[in-house]
């Protein structure tokens, strides 16, 4: 298989770098960087190790600062080995305070780290090894490694549950399809939340500790591991594996490569076979027409196909959302509330753009006479009038809006940028405007309720100046007309 690992521009050093964790969006990489120090008599120097955060600049990471209060301090050995949640707002870490490892987390609120705590006493063994955690999408699950099997001695990787109280469940050990009698540790599960990669000295391997690949069945059970292979694989111990939100890029640190400096953090291409189920990694805000962050509000995300829901929670105080759902098939976001426009997003999983994290950001507005949306996602080609499937599958889901608001009358308006014919524009924005009416005529919505108008250029959102701005006054505006 090809396999051409490169040092992470910006994190590795001539210092020894390890324990890599890069957040699913791919701003930020939390590590451990160690170092020599001068003692006190600047006679004699010691080793360091710092708690380090990267962030991503222009595409490359930066050298990474040692973490700030309440991190790196000093009653603790070292600190590290961390996992995030997908809204960058929790971090998980490991923490070693006399020679006893457990697992800690920080909150990130108005701006900065809350004091870290224990996770949990019913996570975390008061004399056991506990360390190297990874946190599910849903922020629900987390895994880790443990030696807190007093029969066998050995580490296991174990998964403990959150509720809706914030409460971890008491650890619970992964099957023996994971957990052999050797020793399993550096659990990662990926963002898709089914794909589970980890490291064995047990498992059919090459020697040593090897990473091996498993993936969450619909039953709950786990496949039968997989040993990534050679040439990741080698003689000597394979940890810290880790892959990006869209599976094609793997990371790990190793001392065993012609590196800069020692342990250094290593990228290279998975091959597609060992590369996790493809998903959506969607974030936004949810605000009101005052900037304020509505009540009550309900964000979706729908398989066009399956019609499978998915609800996504929003923090009521910032209006901020995050959510990482399986992308098998085109999805629909929306987003309702009581007496307020209809919301949607269209996500097409031919668009090779969705492989990167997505930026939606959600105005809710009151339904008064007057008020004007848009529909998003209805685009048509140059010169032409014809609804595509995408632009049809909107308007279904606005067919049943105006159906669930059936005292609800609105005003249909096509809009054109200022390329072209003045008249010519004023008739396309028209025919646009009928195809909608028309579509939604046939879904049932009775034709008292919906009229059409065509605006042509004439009512600009954005300047036509720039492709950007052009492409946002080709619209569709939905004006309520009466409620």
């Amino acid at each position: 298989m090809p396999y051409d690992p490169k040092p992470v521009k910006g994190l590795s050093t001539t210092n020894p770098e390890y324990l890599p964790m890069i957040s699913a969006d791919g701003e930020w990489c939390y590590f451990t960087r160690k170092y020599q120090t001068k003692t006190r008599d600047d006679l004699t120097s010691k080793s360091v190790e710092n708690f380090m955060v990267a962030q991503m600049e222009g595409g490359v990471f930066n050298s990474g600062n040692a973490m700030t209060a309440p991190f790196n301090r000093k009653k603790s050995n070292n600190e590290g080995g961390a996992a995030i949640t997908i809204n960058n707002k929790e971090l998980f870490f490991t923490v070693n305070i006399g020679g006893n490892f457990d697992i800690y987390y920080s909150k990130f609120v108005n701006g900065k780290w809350t004091e870290i705590v224990s996770v949990s006493e019913n996570v975390n063994d008061p004399v056991r090894w506990d360390s190297q955690p990874s946190i599910s999408s849903d922020g629900k699950t987390l895994y880790f490694a443990s030696y807190r099997d007093s029969v066998t001695e050995k580490s296991d990787i174990y998964q403990s549950k959150r509720n809706k109280s914030g409460e971890w469940s008491a650890p619970k050990k992964l099957s023996s399809v994971i957990n052999t009698i050797g020793n399993e540790k550096s659990p990662f599960i990926h963002s898709d939340s089914r794909t589970l990669y980890f490291s064995s000295d047990k498992l059919a391997g090459m020697g040593g500790f090897d990473i091996f690949y498993s993936k969450l069945k619909d039953d709950n059970t786990w496949t039968q591991p997989v040993n990534i292979g050679y040439p990741i694989n080698t003689e000597a111990d394979e940890v810290g594996f880790f892959v990006s939100l869209d599976g094609k890029t793997a990371y790990f640190a190793s001392d065993a490569l012609d590196g800069i400096g020692g342990y250094d953090i290593y990228s290279f291409e998975l091959y597609k076979e060992a590369r996790p189920e493809k998903v959506l990694f969607v974030k936004g805000t949810l605000k009101d027409s005052n900037n304020e962050v509505p009540k009550k509000a309900k964000i979706e995300l729908k398989s066009v196909s399956t019609k499978e829901i998915h609800e996504i929670e929003y923090d009521t105080t910032s209006g901020e959302y995050a959510s990482v759902v399986l992308f098998k098939d085109d999805l629909m976001m929306t987003v309702e509330k009581e007496g307020s426009n209809f919301n949607s997003y269209y996500f097409s999983a031919d668009d090779t753009a969705t492989t990167q994290p997505q930026k939606v950001d959600f105005e809710i507005k009151k339904l008064i006479t007057g008020q004007n949306f848009n529909l998003n996602n209805i685009l048509f080609e140059t010169n032409s009038f014809e609804l595509n499937e995408v632009a049809n599958n909107v308007i279904n889901y606005f067919s049943e809006y105006l159906k669930r608001n059936p005292k609800l009358k609105v005003e249909i308006q096509g809009h054109t940028d200022d390329v072209g014919d003045d008249n010519e524009n004023l008739e396309l924005s028209n025919n646009r405007a009928l195809a909608v009416f028309n579509r939604l005529k046939d879904l049932g919505i009775g034709e008292s309720r919906i009229a059409y108008k065509g605006y042509g250029e004439t009512h600009p959102v954005e300047e036509n100046k720039s492709e950007e701005g052009r492409m946002k006054n080709r619209r569709t505006e939905i004006v309520v007309v009466s409620n």
